[in-house]
């Protein structure tokens, strides 16, 4: 999943850097290499502080090194850059590490905001809110 802006994005030089830069670090998460996503996104923040696919992806790299904390940092930042197509997978994620960092009530709000909207992930995030409130 990329962005218009990824897609179209123009560097300082003739072409957009965006796509080539981030390439190591999509190849290590197609290939389940959490680790060297982890890395990878990592580098390429300071960079590139608007793009959201390099915070997206590299929080749910983190995520998947059960790294919670650091996920949601990312995370958060992913949200803040405010990319609609992005929205719901950020907050499925970002409830995940929540709930892995043993903070269900910041989880179910992220949840909330999955269940509330018509994405895929609606139905699949009032039934964890569901399980949750079980608890």
């Amino acid at each position: 999943m990329l962005t218009a802006m990824t897609l179209t994005w123009r560097g300082p030089g003739l072409g957009s850097q965006l796509m080539p830069d981030m390439k190591p670090a999509v190849d290590a998460f197609r290939k389940d290499d959490y680790a060297a996503a982890d890395r990878e996104f990592g580098a390429l923040e300071p960079r590139y502080p608007t793009a959201v696919e390099v915070f997206f992806y590299g929080g749910v790299s983190r995520l998947f090194v059960n790294d919670p904390e650091r996920a949601i940092v990312a995370l958060k930042r992913a949200e803040e850059i405010g990319d609609a197509t992005f929205a719901p997978h950020v907050a499925w994620y970002r409830a995940v590490a929540e709930e892995r960092a043993g903070r269900l009530s910041e989880a179910r709000a992220e949840l909330e905001k999955v269940c509330r909207g018509g994405s895929e992930r609606a139905s699949g995030a009032c039934q964890a809110m569901r399980e949750m409130v079980e608890r």
